[in-house]
């Protein structure tokens, strides 16, 4: 349940106080001390209050109930990226912040009595680091095509540097026969160079966690 506001106690106990002694008073001159309108706005205080802690109560239940569709997706998200470490994939360090700080917040939230005390929790925070989440399905889409990727572009680069060496000789028997192709050749061999060093750049910046910055390379 809600915790109750002290003030809330306090005119509690005074209603009943000056309830207790209407009850208890054996005739009018018993009952001058008392103050009929007073008692009468106090109660009214005493509604309102406690409409106001229903209503917050609500809102508590409400943010809890919409909290589990969430943990239903965080379990998901987490699995995705279990997935990705198992593959040995580094997993960008502010991906993992967002989800432990995401999972901490909840958790304070399931305990508050108020909806006071869930706000204290860091509600407006965790909306960032959602969002964040949200954000980094694309990055963790490049992430989980990377070892693919990068096996595809290797086995090119292999294919690339063998013809390369087969294309030596020739080039050099050609060139002995008047027939200069070699500029050609070092054409292919830059191109083969080139591409090397951009898988190696790209293999660099994926360690890092720049995920977009290694996909672009490519």
């Amino acid at each position: 349940g809600s915790e109750l506001p002290q003030d809330f106690k306090d005119k509690m106990q005074k209603a009943k106080d000056m309830i207790t002694g209407i009850k208890s008073a054996k005739d009018d001159s018993e009952l001058q001390g008392t103050d009929l309108q007073d008692l009468g706005g106090l109660m009214m205080e005493l509604e309102d209050t406690r409409r106001d802690v229903l209503e917050q109560q609500q809102q508590l239940q409400g943010m809890r109930q919409g909290m589990k569709g969430m943990e239903q997706g965080l379990k998901m998200f987490e699995s995705q990226l279990n997935r990705l470490k198992k593959q040995k994939i580094e997993v960008p360090a502010d991906i993992s912040d967002s989800l432990v700080k995401i999972k901490t917040i909840m958790t304070c939230v399931k305990g508050a009595k108020t909806m006071d005390d869930a706000q204290a929790c860091g509600m407006e925070e965790m909306q960032d680091e959602m969002q964040n989440i949200q954000e980094s399905h694309q990055k963790l889409a490049a992430l989980s095509r990377w070892p693919r990727t990068i096996k595809e572009l290797n086995n090119q680069l292999n294919r690339l540097t063998k013809e390369l060496k087969r294309s030596k000789p020739m080039v050099d028997k050609l060139t002995k026969k008047g027939i200069d192709i070699t500029s050609v050749y070092a054409e292919f061999e830059a191109a083969v160079t080139k591409l090397k060093t951009v898988r190696d750049e790209a293999t660099n910046l994926m360690k890092t966690g720049d995920v977009q910055g290694a996909i672009e390379l490519l």
